[in-house]
């Protein structure tokens, strides 16, 4: 599984990156639809802040030890 967090606090998941897009871009037309976020932006953000979930969706992986 993929994840990414939102600033807002949302937890996003989807198997791949591809769906992830989808799953952010869904997010920000219905809660964040201010942003106007884009097909280029949400593959952005994935890129940049996606990361491989473990399954605990309260711990951010790229946090360091003991956070």
């Amino acid at each position: 599984m993929r994840a990414i967090d939102c600033e807002c606090g949302r937890h996003l998941e989807a198997p791949d990156d591809e769906g992830l897009v989808r799953r952010v871009r869904e997010h920000a037309e219905r809660d964040h639809p201010e942003m106007g976020l884009g097909e280029e932006e949400a593959r952005r953000m994935v890129a940049e802040r996606g990361y491989s979930s473990t399954g605990d969706e309260n711990v951010d992986p790229r946090a360091p030890s003991g956070a």
